[in-house]
């Protein structure tokens, strides 16, 4: 007899000689036995761990420009809309990590776990200060069209090769796709960017026209040239029509700041985060394109063939 039949036929005997208060408490009694055990609370360490995965992989969900930045390619056929309510969004987002920061109990944690938390802090209070401080996108208006350009770019450098890592064929056309719908969302990326640009800053306009200036050479000449190479004829005009869609944004951006930079102020001090591109892969061929060298290098590395 299996063992559940022999509990119902107990409790049933149970029933019958003793009655039914009997039975009651002898079930509230032995319920307590028959429920599996509270899992245990989670660790400082593993509440801080929880919350960093967070912060990392929510936010570059619904920033795909930032994902490709950190190599999260998943989203790199994707773009955000640049927006006041995307920004109280974001804000919003961001205090809500930093309650749940301030909710996790550091009485008696290992150094570790209160150091990570300093630095967890430090981070929340730095994208905080984005949006209440800086607000860079209230003056770059160069910002848009370098976003697109430093996130092609990071596609283009980590083309996959057929054959090489694990990688497939089909991994490298789903690249290819991804730099095609990417370019092709582009415009209204860019748009919705500038529209966001209230109070414009002098230097940041300057610098960015030139760096814009450069665009040319990298989304018609190599990028161009290994799409040429290794697309369809159909993927490549599709691609053509993209990048040609993106380039006229970027330039009607770069023709705006020209026409009106001299007008915009001079802020002292003004933060030039863009010019600050410590680990960016960007960094030498920027300074060779300020040097004069109007050239985008092509890929180091794992370069499309």
């Amino acid at each position: 007899m299996r063992s559940s039949n022999i509990v119902a036929t107990l409790l049933s005997v149970i029933h019958r000689r003793c009655g039914s208060a009997l039975l009651l408490l002898l079930i509230v009694w032995l319920a307590p036995c028959a429920l599996p055990a509270a899992p245990a609370p989670p660790t400082t360490t593993e509440q801080l761990q929880t919350l960093a995965q967070s912060i990392t992989f929510d936010w570059a969900k619904s920033h795909p420009l930032v994902a490709t930045s950190l190599g999260l390619s998943d989203e790199d056929g994707q773009i955000d809309t640049p927006s006041k309510g995307e920004n109280a969004r974001d804000l919003a987002t961001i205090r809500k990590w930093e309650r749940k920061l301030s909710s996790i109990k550091l009485d008696g944690a290992p150094q570790l776990d209160v150091d990570d938390a300093k630095l967890l802090r430090a981070q929340l209070v730095g994208m905080e200060r984005q949006f209440t401080v800086y607000k860079t996108y209230e003056k770059d208006p160069a910002a848009p069209s370098l976003a697109i350009l430093n996130a092609i770019y990071m596609q283009f450098l980590y083309l996959p090769i057929a054959g090489t890592a694990s990688a497939t064929q089909a991994d490298v056309a789903s690249a290819w796709q991804k730099i095609i719908e990417r370019l092709a969302r582009a415009p209204a990326y860019i748009a919705a960017g500038n529209a966001l640009v209230t109070h414009p800053g002098h230097l940041y306009g300057v610098t960015g026209s030139e760096e814009i200036a450069g665009a040319p050479s990298l989304l018609g000449g190599s990028l161009t040239d290994a799409a040429k190479e290794r697309l369809p004829a159909d993927r490549f005009a599709a691609f053509v029509s993209a990048r040609d869609a993106t380039l006229t944004a970027m330039e009607h951006a770069r023709k705006n700041i020209d026409e009106h930079a001299a007008s915009w102020p001079r802020r002292a001090g003004a933060r030039m985060e863009r010019t600050n591109m410590g680990g960016n892969p960007r960094c030498g061929a920027w300074y060779a394109h300020r040097a004069g060298e109007r050239r985008w290098p092509r890929p180091w590395g794992r370069r499309a063939r």
